[in-house]
């Protein structure tokens, strides 16, 4: 549904809804109208919406956008050219999503993402999307910038302030683009990867607390039972 009213309670009528030239909009895809006639929800040209992703009221999308199967925008969230939305991730209001920005699949956005960079998860920042810079026309210089900008803002141990300042010393209208965007964020900006061993920790953690569940170990004595008996057979 095309237009529909905004998902908030209290919402009684319709609001705005512009959606450029050139969109494609799959099977089952839902963009809802703005909360208020005053406010709009906006969609630029070129953009490739797959099946039942969601786009919520108050939104605006930019240009070339791809958001993949499943993917929920909330409400006011802003989203820049050429970022691309991997499947059913979930992106929370209010929250902006730089230009070439990529989102891996299965990824909860609680915080702003900077330009050109990729993130995985739960809301971290593993590196640069460096794909979408190459296919955006990115020359190796500029590559080489924004490269530099992320192991200021993530693999350095510097505050933001800090890391703010180390960047304008770049002479690349990119990396004033991250500054910027930095800057002007309201929600924060989505912090680094967590390192490997706090990546197993929360990996097995749900696999810990499962084994230690009686009806997992009765599941876990059926299956070897059965696996025994196919043996015998």
């Amino acid at each position: 549904m095309i237009g529909g009213y905004a998902q908030t309670v209290g919402i009684e009528g319709g609001g705005r809804i512009s959606i450029g030239k050139n969109n494609i909009l799959r099977e089952y895809v839902t963009v809802n109208s703005s909360s208020s006639p005053e406010k709009e929800t906006f969609l630029g040209d070129g953009n490739f919406l797959m099946a039942f992703s969601h786009v919520a009221h108050d939104c605006r999308l930019g240009n070339d956008i791809i958001i993949c199967n499943g993917s929920l925008v909330a409400g006011h969230v802003e989203i820049g050219d050429r970022a691309f939305i991997s499947g059913n991730v979930v992106i929370h209001q209010f929250v902006r999503i730089g230009r070439v920005a990529m989102i891996g699949g299965l990824s909860r956005v609680n915080q702003d993402v900077p330009p050109f960079m990729m993130l995985v998860g739960d809301s971290k920042i593993c590196g640069i999307n460096l794909i979408g810079l190459r296919r955006a026309g990115f020359g190796n210089e500029e590559v080489l910038n924004i490269k530099k900008s992320f192991k200021v803002l993530y693999a350095s141990k510097l505050t933001i302030k800090g890391a703010l300042d180390k960047l304008q010393e770049i002479d690349s209208k990119y990396v004033k683009e991250i500054t910027d965007f930095v800057t002007e964020s309201k929600r924060g900006i989505s912090g680094g990867k967590h390192n490997a061993l706090q990546e197993k920790l929360f990996l097995d953690y749900p696999y810990f607390i499962r084994s230690k569940i009686e009806t997992y170990d009765l599941i876990k004595e059926e299956r070897d039972i059965s696996l025994a008996n196919a043996k015998a057979d």
